[in-house]
């Protein structure tokens, strides 16, 4: 399944978890009024019955269980406004920054960078949770709010090998849209867990002389909401896991094709077998955010586990596993054996062929590749390639900033550091830029933003371009929040001059003359159906059309955005037709469809070596 797949069944997910909800709404609706009316009829000493009780009332009390857990879902959908981030500090998190001293916090953040640019997407903050216990999670709304969180005993029990497979696995829930759905499903059960706090309140109700009766009374009905609210929890738990299980074996399998090393994911798993603590987390807010995590929280319940077993996820990508399970490195243990044959050479296991795998870009027609080591070496290459300390300099808010925006400008270096990169090495300096902005106080974000707004147009290069539409949405979505849900147009025809523009802006990119930059764009249209388009104007590398401007790269943008995961798929398929028109796919080239993959929330692997399929 590819990226735009999986970001389709995420949304039809997202559909069928709303009605599972409203399922547990209509249960616990129910279940209420029959306490209540219960309640009633004892308290009347059998003067009323439920056949005798006004109709009126069962709309009240409904519309109150409604209105109780619409409050306590509201509540928690705030909290977790800002994202991922939100949870990751509900949790005790503490953001890895530049003035981390911790090498196993930066051998963390290494792979976390590395494995971002592989999959071409932004750089996930990463946060360190102080439990003992080996686990990790990914959490947010989309691809430019997504955090990293990793328990301090995760980094101190595994090697390199093993950390990249746990963060692998967590990429793959980024990716393949599994983040939004989780994220949403805490705010919902919060809603739901609401019930039981109002029983509890009423349980606690006191009162004396002729107030006494009632406050028995209102205690009853306290203690009855109270175990239909926890009714309610059993019913999200079992929601919960309904979602999450299948998930966890996919998200395996998506790390083992991500790394091609089946070891790592799954000598970490064996480590959490043979950890004390296994992957129990003990904060007493982590049971809302149990689907999250890599592993179980709790001891694992067959019916209401968010995890599938432990072995069974092992014996999946280690099929030739002895049962035996990995003690910490915490508890000098010695590096794991190398196995032999072609678990050793990173095959994929049996049953993962119809796993998710990550960054697998393919529509029907174009753009069919996994990201895999190729990719994650050449991201590895990229990230060595920049100027010595600009990697360093880049998680530090101030000189992050200035790099930005002298990619924004145009401009040769910025705080000493030369940016004339390449298309390649800019695009790598932006995605490991955007987190560390995103990371600061909305103080610092306004006055950045407000600074953006009083600069002039950027120069006519689509870098420049880019790298100031990144800026914008940054902006956005950290200070407004995640935007809302792509819509489901498919109609390339209400969007010919959009797509238009994006194809002129690409043709030109790849210079040539104006004959050239035709065929160009008319082969990007052909492969939408579009039809001959009119005349483009000739250009030289990197300069765009006179007649376009950053407005209309702006409007193309987000009139794109607004477009479904599919036909976003047909949209890339098309730009790569428009670089690849000459035959020649040049990294730079590339870089670029990268850039604009980035604004429409599309990740792009770091390396494309195919060329497309004819229209």
């Amino acid at each position: 399944m590819d990226f735009f797949e999986a970001q389709d069944a995420a949304r039809r997910k997202t559909g069928w978890l709303v009605a599972l909800f409203l399922g547990a709404v209509l249960s616990l609706i129910a279940l209420t009024n029959a306490a209540v009316g219960i309640a009633i009829t004892v308290a009347s000493e059998g003067q009323l019955s439920l056949s005798t009780i006004p109709p009126s009332l069962w709309i009240i009390i409904s519309g109150a269980v409604v209105t109780i857990i619409f409050i306590g879902s509201t509540i928690q959908a705030f909290r977790l406004r800002a994202g991922g981030a939100s949870v990751a500090v509900t949790l005790g998190g503490r953001l890895v920054t530049e003035e981390t001293a911790d090498p196993l916090a930066r051998r963390a953040q290494n792979i976390v960078e590395e494995m971002a640019l592989a999959a071409g997407i932004p750089v996930p903050p990463l946060y360190i949770i102080p439990e003992a216990s080996i686990n990790a999670f990914a959490a947010g709304f989309g691809l430019k709010d997504a955090v990293i969180g990793l328990n301090q005993g995760t980094l101190e029990a595994l090697n390199r090998d093993e950390l990249q497979g746990v963060i692998a696995h967590e990429f793959s829930h980024i990716v393949n849209g599994d983040m939004g759905i989780n994220i949403r499903l805490m705010a919902l059960l919060h809603g739901i867990l609401m019930i039981s706090v109002a029983g509890r309140v009423l349980m606690h109700a006191r009162g004396g002389g002729r107030q006494r009766n009632n406050a028995a009374q209102l205690v009853a009905l306290g203690f009855a909401l109270l175990v239909i609210g926890y009714s309610g929890v059993f019913f999200g738990r079992l929601i919960k896991a309904s979602i999450s299980r299948q998930r966890e074996f996919l998200a395996d399998a998506a790390a083992v094709q991500f790394t091609r090393n089946p070891q790592g994911i799954g000598n970490a798993l064996r480590r959490i077998g043979g950890a004390q603590g296994g992957s129990f987390i003990t904060h007493d807010r982590a049971e809302e955010s149990s689907h999250l995590f890599f592993g179980p929280i709790r001891h694992f319940n067959r019916l209401l586990g968010t995890h599938p077993p432990l072995e069974a996820r092992i014996k999946a990508v280690l099929p030739t596993w002895d049962g035996a399970f990995l003690l910490p490195l915490t508890q000098g243990a010695e590096e794991a054996p190398a196995l032999e044959g072609t678990e050793a050479q990173g095959a994929v296991p049996g049953g993962a062929e119809a796993a998710l795998a990550l960054g697998a870009l393919a529509s029907e027609q174009a753009l069919r590749q996994v990201v895999g080591q190729a990719n994650l070496a050449a991201a590895t290459q990229r990230i060595a390639a920049l100027p010595p300390g600009l990697r360093e300099a880049l998680h530090h808010p101030e000189t992050a900033w200035a790099v930005a925006l002298g990619l924004r400008n145009g401009a040769a270096d910025a705080e000493g550091y030369p940016l004339t990169l390449g298309p390649a090495g800019q695009m790598a300096v932006l995605q490991l830029a955007l987190p560390t902005l995103r990371s600061q106080s909305t103080s610092a974000l306004l006055a950045q933003e407000d600074a953006l707004k009083a600069l002039p147009s950027p120069p006519k290069s689509l870098p420049c371009w880019v790298a100031d539409e990144a800026l914008r949405q940054l902006f956005a979505s950290a200070l407004q929040g995640p935007r809302r849900a792509p819509g489901r147009s498919q109609r390339f025809k209400e969007a010919e001059a959009e797509l238009e523009t994006l194809f002129r802006c690409l043709a030109a990119a790849g210079g040539g003359d104006g004959v050239q930059q035709h065929a160009a764009v008319q082969a990007g249209r052909r492969a939408l159906e579009l039809g001959e388009g009119p005349e483009a104007l000739p250009g030289v590398g990197f300069a765009l059309p006179e007649d376009l401007t950053e407005a209309d790269f702006d409007r193309a943008v987000a009139k794109l955005r607004d477009f479904s995961p599919k036909p976003l798929a047909h949209v890339l398929n098309a730009f790569v037709h428009v670089i690849d028109d000459d035959g020649q796919l040049t990294e730079g080239e590339y870089a670029l469809l990268q850039g604009l993959a980035l604004l429409l929330d599309c990740p792009l692997p770091a390396r494309f070596d195919e060329a497309p399929i004819p229209a």
